[in-house]
């Protein structure tokens, strides 16, 4: 039987994790297990070449903080491009929170994001109260034919109209973002492999009119060893951003993969 009485999770928490790093698997996990209240949120891992010491780690974290509660757990195939994880990871089982929050396995939440009395997840619900997105705000300028594709998506209203336009947008390490928006534009885009997908969410946001806005409260975002935020060395695959060498007379296609099994953990 089903308690009534319990609070709703506001958050499905995604968390993506890349090769054999332990220690940025310990500080992620760990930093949700003692910040986030049980009830918030629901969690889903995906894992792409995690390997060695890194998934010895995930396993026991796992065991240690979340032997029970349901959880989505997806390994990846090569060549392990992020878009296609996170398109997993949100349409593998329907979201079913008002929230969607994403973690790159170099950030997480601070030990100053615990207290008591003043709950972190709840600062954050309060944001969400005023704006469709949040994170830390960066702008960039559109690359080649970047403007061609945009022009071309089912999202444009026309806002977005010179080829070299700065485009404001929430860095892909840590966000949060109302789900209903990513259903509404089945986001991302499936043709979206690994580099340029905060931009152009950025650019959807634009289009669409959702405001985003500036949240990094105890927040480590793209961090190093020291946990100083945009410190994190690239690692593994790298490309020019979707969009950049397109042509509207040869059709984006999605990229071939394998048909893998998404494994469902805690779930019968």
């Amino acid at each position: 039987m089903t308690d009534q009485s319990a609070p709703k999770p506001l958050f499905t928490v995604c968390c993506l994790f890349y090769g054999d790093y332990p220690r940025l698997v310990e500080r992620l996990l760990a930093s949700l297990a003692t910040t986030l209240p049980p009830h918030c949120y629901e969690l889903r891992i995906g894992t792409n070449d995690v390997c060695g010491e890194g998934l010895s780690m995930l396993n026991h974290m796992i065991k240690q903080w979340w032997p029970t509660r349901p959880r989505l757990k997806i390994d990846g195939d090569e060549p392990y491009h992020k878009y296609p994880m996170m398109r997993r990871l949100f349409y593998a089982l329907p979201i079913t929170t008002p929230y969607v929050m994403w973690f790159d396995d170099d950030s997480f939440i601070k030990p100053s994001g615990h207290h008591a009395t003043n709950a972190w997840h709840e600062r954050v619900a309060k944001a969400m109260e005023h704006y469709e997105m949040i994170g830390a705000p960066y702008s960039k300028r559109l690359e080649g034919n970047q403007l061609g594709y945009i022009q071309d998506q089912p999202w444009y209203t026309g806002k977005t109209h010179r080829r070299n336009a700065s485009i404001d947008f929430v860095t892909g390490g840590w966000w949060t973002i109302h789900t209903s928006a990513l259903l509404r534009h089945d986001w991302p885009p499936v043709e979206l492999e690994h580099n340029g997908g905060d931009v152009l969410l950025g650019v959807l946001c634009k289009e669409q009119g959702y405001r985003m806005g500036r949240f990094t409260q105890d927040l480590g975002i793209n961090c190093n060893d020291s946990g100083e935020c945009s410190t994190a060395p690239r690692r593994g695959f790298s490309q020019k951003p979707l969009g950049a060498n397109y042509s509207p007379n040869v059709p984006v296609t999605p990229p071939l993969r394998r048909n893998w099994l998404d494994m469902l953990d805690g779930k019968q």
